[in-house]
């Protein structure tokens, strides 16, 4: 895994593009420890990884995935 370039997706005629963030939350709250693991370009995997992420943590960490629409 990585962070992604958002300019690398971008075709250079401004469209809007839908990326996926994926925010770990220790014990799944908000209010505490939280980090963001990652960006993805697709739902699917955005949920993949923050599930795996949850396990590799021994479960202390829930992950929320967010939609954010990017010039």
């Amino acid at each position: 895994m990585g962070f992604v370039y958002i300019n690398h997706y971008i075709d250079g005629k401004g469209d809007i593009m839908t990326v996926y963030v994926v925010t770990m939350y220790r014990y799944g709250n908000k209010e505490l420890h939280s980090y963001v693991l990652d960006v993805f370009t697709s739902r699917d995997k955005a949920s993949y990884y923050g599930a795996l992420e949850s396990v590799r943590r021994g479960g202390k960490y829930d992950y929320d995935v967010v939609m954010k629409r990017v010039i």
